[in-house]
């Protein structure tokens, strides 16, 4: 026998505890909730997008005009929601389709009233759109393969 493993191992220069590798099992968890956490911040990224259209609708419909927002904007509330749903649900097409969406959205916003005055908040909304599609496409390649050290059967 080379080594009992049940004794503690030496310690290499510098570290104050041995080094012990992290279980594939281990790192296969960890991996999907990094995916998990990005289909997160696209879900609720999509349902304060949402919000904000439903809030904006609601006041031109009331009597205050929003940059041509009209009644017909609750089709676009209602497809915001469901998307949102469909990647809460970890949905690729959803993912996918709210960040195109969101991109010709804006846009068709921008040919309209060329303003820059939103670009921060567009930025961001996009950054976590593309957060979704990477982890949704992500979590289902980890959920399909098998882990790393596992036994086969």
């Amino acid at each position: 026998m080379d080594q009992n493993p049940y004794e503690p191992q030496e310690v290499p220069l510098g570290q104050d505890r041995p080094y012990r590798p992290i279980p594939p099992a281990t790192l296969h968890k960890i991996r999907i909730n990094r995916a998990l956490r990005k289909v997160k911040v696209a879900w609720v990224a999509a349902v304060v997008t949402g919000v904000v259209t439903l809030a904006a609708t609601v006041v031109s419909v009331i009597g205050d005009q929003v940059n041509g927002v009209s009644g017909w904007n609750f089709i676009d509330v209602v497809l915001i929601f469901a998307l949102a749903f469909g990647i809460y649900k970890k949905s690729r097409v959803c993912a996918l389709v709210t960040l195109v969406y969101y991109v010709l959205g804006k846009i068709t916003m921008w040919t309209v009233s060329p303003s820059l005055g939103g670009l921060p908040a567009t930025i961001l909304f996009l950054y976590c759109f593309v957060q979704g599609v990477i982890g949704t496409f992500q979590y289902h390649r980890l959920v399909t393969m098998p882990q790393e050290g596992a036994c086969s059967r």
